[in-house]
């Protein structure tokens, strides 16, 4: 049956790995059968190599792979995908209280997410989707997926908001504002590490952290470290880097 197929995964690491071994079976298929061409498709790829998989197979009569993340889910169409292989799980940035730490971990899906992804199948002609979960796991999943705001650090939404100049935080009006304890957790830290002054403002050091695409608590670090001398602060970068 004609056709591309469009696989979601949780990962980058997971992507990859899936990707040399469909590669290696797909050297294996017997000549009779449409040879398999695989691309990855997720956020750190260059714009360059996520444009292949909206590409048409370079070999006549061949068949696409697309190995993707949730970038696949929504908004965008790759053309000529009949089928769609859903695991069921995404990476999502969580904070883990007991750790300090904020961490990308795989999870499961919502229902939403899930009826998008079948939404990716037979977008310009029948399809079908082949979900690798059982009915009453789909029926346990969360109705859409918890906002990143209310489980993610709520230390960088403060300090980006700061540097924003939006020094009424608890006033803006956020679609889900995160609890008020949690707000004043977060300036409370702000300050301690160095970014706030004792009246609440942004000073220099927190100017030049919330520039890091990074958690404040690294971000402290690097300015830190860059004020010791270079070696140092490639030390910090090396040390950061392998977190």
């Amino acid at each position: 049956m004609p056709g591309d197929i469009l696989v979601f995964l949780s990962g980058q690491e997971e992507i990859e790995s899936l990707l040399a071994r469909v590669a290696a079976q797909a050297e294996q298929l017997v000549k009779s059968f449409p040879r398999l061409e695989c691309t990855p498709l997720f956020g750190q790829l260059s714009i360059e190599k996520q444009q292949l998989a909206f590409a048409r197979p370079q070999a006549k009569n061949a068949r696409k792979c697309i190995l993707a993340t949730n970038i696949a889910e929504t908004s965008i169409t790759v053309p000529g995908v009949r089928y769609v292989v859903d695991t069921g799980k995404a990476k999502v940035k969580e904070y883990r209280p007991h750790l300090g730490l904020q961490s990308l971990l795989a999870k499961p899906i919502s229902q939403s997410s899930a009826i998008q992804r079948r939404g990716r199948a037979g977008r310009e002609a029948p399809g079908k989707v082949w979900r690798l979960y059982t009915e009453e796991q789909y029926n346990a999943l969360s109705a859409v997926e918890r906002p990143e705001i209310l489980r993610a650090d709520v230390v960088e939404a403060v300090l980006k908001m700061k540097a924003r100049g939006i020094d009424d935080i608890f006033g803006f009006p956020l679609l889900s504002p995160p609890p008020r304890d949690a707000m004043m957790k977060a300036l409370t830290h702000l300050h301690t590490i160095g970014a706030l002054s004792s009246t609440g403002e942004l000073n220099e050091t927190g100017r030049t952290m919330a520039q890091f695409p990074l958690s404040p608590n690294y971000a402290r670090v690097l300015v830190a470290a860059s004020r010791v001398s270079p070696a140092c602060l490639l030390s910090a970068i090396d040390a950061i880097a392998v977190l």
